[in-house]
């Protein structure tokens, strides 16, 4: 009977640990991050000092809208973090030259989309 007792006490103990150590462990990470590289159209160089902004301009006004801008660097890159997976516009703006594009962000990646600045 005391076996009986240990190994029950057991089985519970090790049930115990299993439903508080895998929900922690199978955690998926949903951070979004993207980074657009403008370039040239011309001449294919990085474009450094670009405007670049993603949102969503077909998005329901009523939703959660993501939306974001910087400045590229001198590698002509913008990097950007989100919370939630979207399909984000972009739009590049230097002095009066301008370009769009559209990307789609994926939790736990990185996409990296290049667009060319007429």
């Amino acid at each position: 009977m005391k076996n009986f007792y240990k190994i029950g006490s057991l089985s519970v103990m090790i049930a115990l640990v299993i439903t508080v150590i895998l929900p922690v462990s199978c955690k998926k990470e949903t951070t979004c991050y993207a980074n657009i590289t403008v370039v040239d159209a011309t001449s294919g160089l990085a474009v450094s000092g670009a405007t670049v902004k993603l949102d969503c301009s077909t998005c329901p006004t009523t939703s959660t809208l993501q939306t974001d801008q910087t400045t590229t660097d001198a590698s002509g890159r913008a990097s950007f973090t989100f919370k939630y997976e979207a399909v984000l516009d972009i739009h590049v703006n230097l002095q009066t030259r301008s370009a769009t594009g559209v990307i789609k962000l994926e939790a736990g990646k990185t996409v990296e989309k290049t667009v060319s600045l007429p």
